[in-house]
């Protein structure tokens, strides 16, 4: 990423005070509880705040935690700290945004995406994550920091790992083809999944439980109609993307996942790699797949609408 210009810090400041009137209004549904953790974690002794996170929103991911602990102790409001790393968030899209020189007209539908809005307002936990992830695609040339900041996203939200079986899937094209015609299994495969499978036990020696609760708790709220959106995705992105092989596995790995855990979490899960996909090949611009951004532009109105008037965006 090049010099920081004017342009950047006027976007930046942009992006800072649209993310805060959004956040500022979202005071009920999941942001009570957030607003809540971030009273609790003013009084909290730092060796507690993993039990106190729990204790309040039923998860606690170290990073995340960290990262809202750390404001409240610094006793900065929260609305104003969260929305600079709001701000962060659309920044990164931003920055890829103008390397793959995508057009202004994406450019205002990615702001006003249906789950851009969601991540920047209701979902605390996955947004930071996405911060590591969107940063890892904006750094993707660089081996080792956007290694470092996969890490950093899957012990900021667990989900992550659906993200990382997306990236995987995706990739797995690849691994087979050096591993059966080349006869080599590249040294940064070797790396990631190892690192992978550390984070796996770590995460399952001291999280076990909460993540066991999680999977219990939406296991099985998956069925048949929600797979539908899938399908859906699958054909634009194929439309829309030059390696069709890669993105046509890497979705229909998700369609088992699903099925079993149903689609509100996934669903935005495998649109975000699709997006982030496409951002990166510098296709996401193309002439179907702006249709289906226009389409969550149009779905975010009425959860923006909700959010001013019912200070919760899921009111129903």
């Amino acid at each position: 990423m090049k010099k920081i210009t004017i342009i950047d810090i006027t976007m930046f400041i942009f992006f800072y005070l649209y993310s805060y009137i959004l956040i500022s209004n979202y005071i009920y549904g999941d942001q009570e509880s957030y607003r809540k953790l971030y009273d609790v974690f003013s009084d909290s002794n730092f060796s507690n705040i993993l039990l106190d996170s729990y204790g309040v929103v039923g998860s606690s991911e170290p990073i995340s935690v960290f990262i809202l602990w750390l404001g409240s102790f610094l006793s900065i409001n929260k609305d104003f700290y969260i929305s600079f790393f709001d701000a962060v968030l659309l920044f990164g899209l931003f920055k890829i945004f103008r390397k793959r020189e995508l057009g202004v007209f994406f450019g205002i539908l990615l702001l006003t995406n249906f789950y851009i809005i969601v991540l920047l307002t209701g979902a605390e936990r996955l947004k930071f994550s996405f911060i590591f992830i969107i940063y890892y695609y904006l750094f993707i040339e660089n081996k080792s920091l956007s290694f470092s900041l996969l890490l950093l996203a899957i012990f900021s939200h667990f989900q992550t790992f659906l993200f990382i079986l997306g990236i995987g899937s995706y990739a797995s094209l690849g691994f087979l083809k050096d591993i059966f015609f080349r006869r080599v299994v590249k040294y940064y495969y070797i790396i990631i999944f190892v690192s992978i499978i550390l984070c796996t036990v770590i995460i399952t020696v001291f999280f076990g439980d909460i993540l066991l609760s999680k999977i219990q708790y939406y296991m099985n709220k998956g069925s048949f109609s929600s797979l539908l959106k899938l399908p859906l995705l699958l054909v634009v992105s194929l439309l829309s993307t030059r390696n069709k092989a890669n993105m046509a596995v890497m979705i229909i790995s998700f369609f088992p996942i699903v099925y079993l855990l149903g689609g509100d979490r996934v669903n935005m899960i495998v649109f975000m790699l699709v997006l982030l996909k496409l951002m990166a090949e510098g296709r996401a611009n193309q002439p179907v797949f702006m249709v289906l951004m226009a389409y969550f532009t149009f779905k975010s109105f009425g959860f923006v609408y909700n959010i001013f008037v019912y200070g919760n965006g899921f009111y129903s």
